[in-house]
């Protein structure tokens, strides 16, 4: 086969793989993850393994419910392998919580204070949305968010730590704020929130309206509190390959099924 007329083949394939990631329609599997459903068909998760072949046609639970759960497996790891699985490709979105939205690694400086830099450092992924702009968290749900349009001399992208609810009894019978409960989490946030209420610990100007400034983040191009003591920089860096846990996980998954 000429180069020309292989390209034309794979091409095709992949096509029909992206075709048949698509067509929800079809789906009759549900795989049941620790934080979400992803569906799947049984004839294409039966090819590949003789666990699934097993589990969904023959008499197991599985079978009958045409659902299987994973709770050792998240969401956005189970997407991970089943486009590669379907087209041996993979996409950003999968694994940014928002389609298109890359994720961001964060390093501050050691003397990083009142939160340390074992809190802060990390892979900030896409978690919902704030003010129109997609949010990030890390694994110690430290937040990255866009401030206020209409501070001074910005907007500043901002770190933010969730701190613990201080006890307090004249307020015992007050929860914590619904408000910034979902902001640190994946919900999508529409209400306006004042960023002294949210807080930050390192700040700053620039970015766009989507995405955090990457590279060098300085206290004079910063807003308020400055973390470090020392006056010391953040490095920002955009992450355009899947975090090396998700691929892990998706190959410790293959292997087991």
């Amino acid at each position: 086969m000429s180069p020309s007329g292989y390209s034309l083949v794979r091409t095709h394939y992949l096509n029909f793989g992206e075709a048949l990631l698509a067509d929800n329609d079809g789906k009759d599997v549900r795989l049941q993850a620790r934080d979400g459903t992803v569906a799947a068909h049984a004839a294409v998760l039966c090819a590949v393994s003789r666990p699934f072949q097993q589990m969904l046609t023959g008499e197991m639970s599985e079978g009958r419910s045409k659902t299987v759960n994973l709770p050792d497996m998240t969401r956005a790891e189970l997407m991970f392998f089943l486009r590669l699985l379907y087209t041996g490709q993979v996409d950003e979105g999968d694994w940014g919580g928002i389609s298109g939205a890359p994720s961001y690694t964060v390093e501050v400086p050691a003397d990083a204070e009142p939160a340390s830099a074992a809190l802060l450092n990390g892979t900030y992924t896409a978690a919902g949305t704030f003010r129109g702009a997609p949010k990030f968290l890390n694994h110690n749900q430290v937040l990255l968010y866009r401030g206020n349009s209409d501070e001074a001399g910005g907007p500043y992208w901002k770190l933010s730590w969730k701190e613990d609810e201080e006890e307090d009894e004249e307020d015992d019978d007050e929860g914590p704020d619904p408000r910034l409960e979902r902001l640190w989490s994946s919900a999508d946030v529409d209400e306006e929130i004042p960023d002294h209420l949210i807080g930050w610990d390192f700040s700053q100007k620039g970015g766009t309206s989507s995405a955090p400034p990457v590279g060098t983040w300085t206290d004079d191009r910063g807003v308020g509190i400055w973390g470090s003591p020392g006056k010391k920089p953040v490095h920002i860096t955009r992450e355009n390959n899947p975090p090396l846990g998700l691929v892990l996980s998706a190959l410790g998954f293959a292997k087991k099924y």
